[in-house]
């Protein structure tokens, strides 16, 4: 039974931490202009890689960071990418941000 308690713990802290990410890009950028591209850095894939036996630890933005931005937002304007990806061309605006722990920072872009 400890180790549901601290699995669980363990998730409820993830969502804590994304919701942190998410609510740390809105005060950075809280009104990007229509058509803006965010492009982050350093996503977070789990808060932890394992837990024992053998299950993965609790997934942070492995699937959900565009969607959970637009979210967070409430527009579906806005285009959110990974550093790795070419931004698309005619881009409205492009925002860098890097994400360290929980806090999100306005960054240099690389291009």
């Amino acid at each position: 039974m400890a180790s549901l308690w601290d699995r669980g713990a363990r998730w409820q802290e993830a969502g804590r931490t994304v919701g942190a990410i998410f609510d740390s890009t809105y005060a950075l950028e809280p009104d990007p202009i229509p058509g803006a591209v965010l492009v982050f850095s350093h996503i977070p894939d789990s808060l932890e890689p394992d837990i024992a036996p053998g299950g993965t630890g609790p997934y942070l933005l492995r699937h959900g960071i565009a969607t959970g931005v637009r979210m967070r937002y409430g527009r579906g304007d806005i285009v959110v990418i990974d550093s790795t990806t070419t931004v698309p061309a005619g881009a409205a605006a492009v925002v860098c941000l890097d994400v360290r722990g929980e806090v999100v920072v306005r960054v240099a872009c690389r291009r």
